[in-house]
């Protein structure tokens, strides 16, 4: 099926945004890599900021509703009691490896953009679509963890929670010094091994950080 101008300026400016970030890439670069005449990239979307706004609401729906459905469903399967830690960790993160393995390039370009999105100052006004989407699945996992340890303060739960958050980023980064440091015996692409070791890894951090709170409260 062939892409509509449309798609194709949105698939460029996915692909741009996650190689070089917001600033590195121009109206005029995303419509070279689309093969389109510039006067059309400002047709569709106006400015970067709009059409960023677009990239990162094209996938969201899809992404953010199987997070949720994912959190959801060890709350489900748990109850009446609250889910293991190592179930809500692995259900925040499975989605996204999901994603990057079998999705093809269009996905992994997504989350690398994501992942960029994520890691830079956010108080620029062109992040703001992207928090507004992002925000209540990240709330919704903080609130889960909260049920865990009821009695650790919320504080200790949102740091916990934004540790998971920064190693994510850097995982979907795939940056690949874990091959070098290793000798090639850890690789950056290997998404099985990263679920395998990132969830007990996590959930340990959890489990440590919010019990000795609730033990500090006593």
């Amino acid at each position: 099926m062939q892409l509509t101008t449309r798609d194709r300026l949105l698939d460029a400016a996915e692909e741009l945004f996650a190689t070089h970030g917001y600033d590195g890439a121009s109206l005029r670069d995303i419509a070279g890599v689309a093969k389109v005449p510039f006067g059309l990239a400002t047709y569709y979307f106006g400015t970067k900021e709009e059409l960023f706004r677009q990239v990162v609401a094209r996938r969201a729906d899809e992404h953010i509703g199987e997070m949720t459905a994912a959190l959801d469903a060890t709350v489900t399967h748990a109850a009446p009691g609250p889910p293991a830690i190592e179930e809500l960790v692995r259900a925040f993160f499975a989605p996204m490896v999901e994603k990057l393995s079998q999705r093809g390039p269009g996905w992994r370009n997504y989350m690398q953009l994501l992942a960029r999105a994520a890691n830079i100052k956010q108080e620029q006004a062109f992040l703001k679509p992207f928090q507004q989407l992002y925000d209540p699945v990240r709330v919704r996992f903080v609130d889960i963890a909260a049920t865990i340890y009821p009695l650790a303060p919320r504080e200790h739960v949102l740091w916990a929670s934004h540790f998971l958050n920064a190693a994510i980023i850097q995982f979907i980064a795939g940056e690949g010094s874990i091959d070098r440091l290793s000798g090639g015996h850890c690789r950056a692409n290997d998404l099985d091994g990263i679920m395998r070791t990132m969830v007990p890894y996590f959930s340990g951090g959890f489990r440590a950080l919010l019990e000795s709170a609730t033990q500090g409260e006593n």
